[in-house]
């Protein structure tokens, strides 16, 4: 008799958590997105080879289906493209080697890899959705990171001390492990987003503002990152929006046009009768976005090391 499925508590069949929703094509150009820092989207099949078929494939599509970008809403753009030509070869050795990492490693890659592309694509249209879709991707690999340090129970008598010590108190100490298993993963949920960051925190961009009140203080980055998810936490559970200075294009610096890092200190912006202090603002998008890339990146050479495989990038 065959065993029966194992049903997780929503009703899933176990293995479906490893859905990702997202084609062979998809995956690959969302790795290739995240690799490049260039909008990459997969316009689907468009030749398919056959068993000992035409060597060269033979058009098919069925499944074709081009990227749609819509429009900016601003005439510059949030997130300014690459400079120069991209050469996607240069992707070959990391996504050739991918088979190198766990299942569970892969596909927590995938799914930030894709949250990152998805944040290029509507950067400039909704801005603030790409913040959201820049700290997602970013949690899902933080969520990884943290379950590969700590135990679900350490997480668990660091966030809730006082009920480890009722339990343990009240005889039920039996009981720790399984409530630590079902809070693991919504425990302390903005320490191991800024610590995943702080590990993995990319050096600053090689080009930068000259005006110190336009860069973004790298010292200073967990005030920062911390900033960063609270706004992210107001508009998911408030419905408050992200500061409108943050989901307006960068200006280019006075001294040498680099595009500004943040707001300039020492300037109150003002939209309608909201206004914000510009040193109060932690940083534009397009840097949030150079750090999530870098710092995915980064613990992905992490991985690689881990598995015995060359450094990417």
């Amino acid at each position: 008799m065959a065993a029966e499925p194992y049903y997780g508590i929503s009703g899933e069949l176990d293995h479906a958590k490893w859905w990702l929703g997202l084609t062979i094509d998809e995956e690959v150009a969302a790795l290739a997105s995240l690799l490049t820092g260039v909008r990459l989207r997969s316009a689907g099949t468009v030749r398919v080879f056959e068993s000992a078929g035409e060597p060269a494939g033979v058009p098919w599509y069925m499944q074709y289906n081009p990227p749609v970008q819509l429009p900016p809403i601003w005439h510059s753009s949030l997130i300014p493209p690459v400079d120069g030509a991209v050469n996607l070869s240069h992707t070959c050795d990391p996504l050739g080697s991918f088979s190198a990492l766990s299942p569970s490693s892969a596909i927590t890659l995938i799914k930030a890899a894709r949250h990152y592309s998805n944040a290029l694509m509507i950067a400039n249209s909704d801005p603030e959705q790409a913040w959201l879709q820049l700290v997602t991707a970013v949690e899902v690999v933080a969520v990884r990171y943290q379950a590969d340090r700590y135990t679900d129970v350490q997480l668990l008598n660091d966030a809730h001390k006082g009920l480890v010590k009722d339990l343990k108190k009240s005889g039920h100490e039996e009981l720790i492990p399984l409530i630590a298993k079902r809070l693991s993963r919504s425990m302390l949920a903005t320490r191991r987003f800024r610590e995943f960051l702080h590990d993995f925190l990319p050096s600053p961009p090689p080009k930068r503002p000259q005006d110190n009140s336009s860069q973004v203080d790298w010292e200073q980055m967990d005030g920062a990152l911390r900033a960063i998810y609270d706004y992210r936490s107001r508009l998911l559970h408030e419905g408050i929006s992200f500061p409108h200075p943050l989901l307006t294009p960068p200006s280019p610096s006075t001294e040498n046009g680099v595009l500004e890092e943040r707001p300039q200190a020492g300037i109150i912006y003002a939209s309608g009768r909201a206004g914000w202090k510009g040193e109060a603002l932690p940083m534009h998008l397009h840097v949030f976005a150079y750090i999530v890339r870098q710092s995915i990146i980064a613990w992905w050479n992490n991985l690689y090391m881990d598995s015995n495989c060359r450094e990417i990038g």
